[in-house]
């Protein structure tokens, strides 16, 4: 009769009840689908002998809320004990956490969670594990446990209550899960599915506190994790960092940077929402810690010794006014190659000028070919590896027909399918000029350095070499330092004269704006060529603009859209359903495209633009200039990327604008200034750029004031 009672309670509080017998299991037919609408209520079927419990279905709806338990199956007293006081602080319980025991150390935890699920397993330790119970499990609340030393279950701290359950996230539940394996691996267990050393004598990362790894070196072990794995690795990928690195914004950076170089995520901020999920991150305590991220990039192939010893040796300065350093100089040896003395008759041999694509890239230059995320920088790429490897044309202008090598840094997959594509939409030419790697080449290790040319050499008459992308090939170092840069860049520099081919690198742009490329301004100003890949308002699709030709004028804009691909049925899922993929088409007419969708401007925006005519026609000496010195023509507000000093255009905008609003709404005019330059740039008729560092623009500001 206790049990019918106790079974009672629990079905009026909106629990599923079901009997169970002495080996825990569900003696109801078909107990897993008593649930919701389908509960049956405690009554006769509870007078038998053989219940020996009252059993709780999970993954059930509760209080709006699913119910799931989390079930700590381990032996060891001392985890065992940690994992209960870190649930506690995940569930804001205080102390009071109610937690069932049946054989002691083993616990069972009921929560309510904001997502249901099916069952969630840990990594096995022996026989230790955590199971979470979700839809089609269930658990015995109350009754006999044959183990137990009181031969049954019992509750501690709080009786199993409705009232009495904490609600948290499936995230939360995926922290417990990654505290107890931490925990379990800190005590010294292994898993039957580890790949982990035995001994930690070639981890230099082992038993590391928290700071005593540096960013730069995280960055490289991140690049040995694949950034499209699957979900529970990406989870716990932040929660390592976060907890090494105190939820630092730049460990942050560090974590969204590396998620976007994967397929799942998109232009808000990625797919998996990492502002949440990084605000979640316990920052007290032990969390997951650095030494799970470290074995994520070893099942890569990272060398963790290696990856330390780099990181850990600092250069040595060096002394140019000693009297060893002048005997180096007098006793150099001078390559021919290095001087050039510029003679008339070397102005008068032939300097013809060829190109990889005719009219948009030269031959032999260093390219930077950036966009934001999922832009679809990688589409373009392929675009212009195939048509180089096959010589055909590409946006109606000639190629340099011959090999191209392909270095990805992830999607490996989707290469193929997007090569087959473009072969599909092209008349499957033969591709065999294309070569791809199969893994991340990290051009600042000497031994990938020396897998790539040695396989270069190999290759007749190399074209491009495409670089996808800058963050995989350069993890480590920091893409705002020039010090760690400009290395990089002269690489790259050196691939284009020994090979004579084109270097093409895909970037990405900054977080705050998708006007220019991230990082140190070494890459920009280092670079042959730059090409930009944006998204317009009003425009489907993207926009290839020439931002950069350092020795050729630059292309027009040019509108491409996304054409799907509908793949082979070798291409087909493991379940039969077909796969896609795209090629990128031009628009016939790319500038009618851009002349159409640009917005009418505001009065205000009118006001910015006639302010920029005004500073170009009256006070050239003041206007900035753009960057290549190309005169702006103003005709119809057409001064679309011809750049402008921002300080300046504030100040002779907000001279105009008091004039029309009148001075007594002279403290509104920054911020409608703000609106009005804001207006011209989203709409196409201005585009701003940095101003040279040389020029003060706050004397400008106040020369055009007084």
């Amino acid at each position: 009769m206790e049990l019918l009672h106790t079974a009672k309670r629990l079905h009026e509080d909106g629990f599923a009840v079901i009997p169970t017998g002495a080996r825990k299991e569900g003696l109801a037919k078909e107990w897993q689908k008593m649930t919701g609408d389908n509960r049956v209520e405690p009554n006769g079927n509870f007078n038998s002998e053989r219940v020996h419990g009252v059993g709780i279905v999970t993954g059930t709806e509760v209080a709006m809320h699913y119910l799931l338990a989390i079930d700590v199956d381990c032996y060891d007293k001392a985890v065992s004990s940690k994992v209960c006081d870190y649930i506690d602080k995940i569930c804001k319980t205080e102390g009071k956490l109610s937690f069932r025991i049946g054989e002691s150390p083993k616990f069972l935890v009921p929560v309510l969670c904001d997502e249901n699920s099916r069952k969630i397993n840990s990594k096995k330790f022996k026989d230790s594990k955590i199971e979470v119970l979700g839809q089609g499990q269930q658990f015995v609340a109350y009754g006999a446990h044959p183990k137990s030393k009181t031969g049954y279950y019992r509750w501690y701290n709080r009786e199993f209550d409705v009232n009495n359950l904490p609600v948290i996230t499936l995230d939360d539940i995926r922290h417990i899960i990654a505290y107890f394996e931490d925990t379990m691996r800190a005590a010294g267990y292994t898993t039957e599915d580890t790949s982990a050393p035995s001994s930690t004598a070639d981890d230099p990362f082992a038993g590391l506190q928290k700071s005593d790894v540096s960013l730069g070196e995280a960055k490289e072990i991140l690049s040995y994790i694949d950034p499209d794995c699957d979900y529970d690795t990406w989870f716990r990928v932040g929660a390592a960092l976060h907890h090494e690195f105190e939820g630092a914004s730049e460990a942050y950076d560090l974590w969204d940077d590396w998620s976007s170089t994967g397929s799942k995520y998109d232009e808000n901020k990625g797919a998996n929402d990492p502002d949440t999920k990084w605000a979640s991150f316990e920052t007290e305590g032990d969390t997951v810690s650095f030494r799970t991220l470290c074995q994520f990039a070893r099942k890569g192939g990272a060398d963790l010794s290696a990856i330390s010893r780099k990181h850990k040796v600092k250069d040595q300065p060096t002394s140019y006014d000693t009297d060893a350093y002048q005997e180096q100089v007098e006793k150099a040896d001078i390559p021919d190659s290095l001087f050039l003395q510029i003679t008339d008759t070397y102005q008068k041999a032939d300097h013809t000028v060829y190109w990889t694509i005719e009219k948009y890239i030269e031959k032999a230059v260093v390219v930077n070919y950036y966009g934001e995320s999922g832009v679809g920088k990688s589409f373009g790429a392929i675009d212009m590896s195939l048509s180089i490897a096959t010589g055909m044309d590409w946006l109606g202008c000639r190629t340099k027909k011959g090999q191209v090598l392909y270095v990805a840094g992830e999607g490996h997959n989707g290469i193929n399918r997007r090569v087959y594509a473009w072969r599909s939409e092209n008349g499957f030419p033969d591709t065999s000029n294309l070569h791809v790697t199969q893994r991340a080449l990290n051009l600042t290790h000497e031994s990938d350095r020396i897998l790539l040319e040695a396989y270069l050499d190999t290759l007749d008459n190399p074209q491009l070499i495409v670089i996808d992308t800058w963050g995989r090939a350069t993890a480590g170092i920091n893409e705002n330092s020039s010090e760690d840069v400009q290395p990089i860049i002269e690489y790259l520099a050196h691939l284009t004269r020994k090979y004579n081919c084109t270097v093409m690198v895909l970037h990405h742009t900054p977080k705050a704006h998708t006007n220019d490329s991230a990082g140190s301004k070494n890459i920009k100003s280092s670079m042959d060529v730059e090409i930009a890949m944006v998204r317009r308002e009003g425009i489907d699709g993207v926009v290839m603009e020439s931002r950069k030709m350092k020795e050729s004028k630059k292309f027009e804009p040019v509108v491409f859209k996304f054409v799907p691909i509908q793949l082979p049925v070798n291409y087909n899922d493991e379940y039969g359903s077909p796969t896609y993929s795209a090629v990128l088409k031009a628009e016939e007419d790319s500038d009618a495209v851009l002349k159409s969708t640009r917005g009418k401007l505001t009065d205000n925006g009118r006001i910015a633009v006639d302010a920029y005519e005004y500073l170009e026609d009256n006070h050239p000496e003041m206007f900035i200039k753009t960057p290549d010195e190309m005169k702006v023509e103003h005709g119809g507000f057409n001064v679309t990327d011809h750049g402008f000093d921002e300080v300046v255009l504030r100040s002779e905008i907000s001279k105009r604008l008091v004039g029309v609003l009148g001075e007594d709404r002279k403290k509104q005019v920054p911020q409608v200034c703000t609106r009005a330059l804001k207006d011209a740039i989203k709409k196409g008729y201005l585009c701003a750029y940095e101003a040279d560092e040389e020029i003060d623009s706050t004397i400008i500001s106040k020369r055009l004031d007084g």
